[in-house]
């Protein structure tokens, strides 16, 4: 025999289901915003029409990055001579004593996402402030361990392979170095190591510096922060005044 629903039982089932596709419909809902927020983060960590991605070279293995060369294309004094951009453009240079023509490498701490195919925050900050600039900016790093969490760079100076990995960084980074006209430190601020990470952290420290004090290269660091650190490119927002500073070890 069918059963139904009758008086409160009724009211109560349909309550039920009310609520059931209530949940449903905000799961959908959230779903499709996350899903569009992934849409939109992939796009804007693309490279933009500026960029040789054919050109593009990195060096790197499971967990570590030890450069990535993005060259812009040839064209781009060309858009950039189109429009009122152009003054700025010229002036910056004028003032930096930069042409298109150059090279520029920046040291920063530790790689993140950025790679052949898709870039991230900070690539696209640094791309932004050295386009009308230079011809090709060398990604580098004081560390090669990739990470997006500055906490997790930590776990790396426990690890069995790390003076191996920094010899290895370092090494690549000398001879890089060859092959640009001017440098960009730009590594921010190293904060909360405890004794033996400090100790690791000076001794790689003044290797770098070391390296660069012997390339001859025209050094700058971008806008001091109030530790004295270069400001990290995540900083290299267009919403600040950026200059570029003389920088010395």
């Amino acid at each position: 025999m069918r059963e139904y629903l009758t008086g409160s039982q009724g009211v109560t089932g349909s309550n039920q289901v009310r609520n059931i596709n209530l949940k449903m419909n905000i799961l959908t809902y959230n779903l499709m915003e996350y899903a569009k927020i992934e849409r939109r983060e992939k796009n804007l960590y693309k490279y933009d029409e500026d960029i040789k991605m054919e050109k593009i070279d990195e060096c790197k293995s499971e967990g570590y990055r030890y450069y990535l060369t993005i060259p812009f294309k040839e064209s781009i004094k060309n858009k950039w001579s189109n429009g009122k951009n152009y003054n700025t453009c010229e002036e910056f240079m004028k003032e930096l004593s930069i042409d298109e023509k150059k090279r520029v490498m920046v040291i920063m701490k530790n790689p993140s996402t950025a790679s052949k195919k898709e870039s991230d925050r900070t690539t696209n900050n640094i791309l932004n402030f050295c386009k009308c600039r230079f011809k090709e900016v060398q990604l580098v790093n004081m560390y090669p361990y990739r990470t997006e969490k500055v906490e997790e760079l930590k776990k790396f100076f426990h690890k069995s392979d790390f003076d191996k990995k920094t010899e290895k960084n370092f090494e690549i980074l000398e001879e890089k170095i060859k092959e640009v006209d001017s440098v960009i430190v730009a590594w921010g601020l190293f904060d909360d190591f405890n004794k033996d990470e400090q100790k690791k952290h000076d001794e790689n420290y003044k290797k770098l510096t070391d390296i660069l004090n012997r390339s001859g290269k025209s050094i700058r660091a971008m806008r001091f922060s109030e530790k004295d650190g270069p400001w990290h490119p995540r900083n290299w927002s267009k919403s600040f005044d950026l200059e570029l500073y003389e920088w010395h070890s």
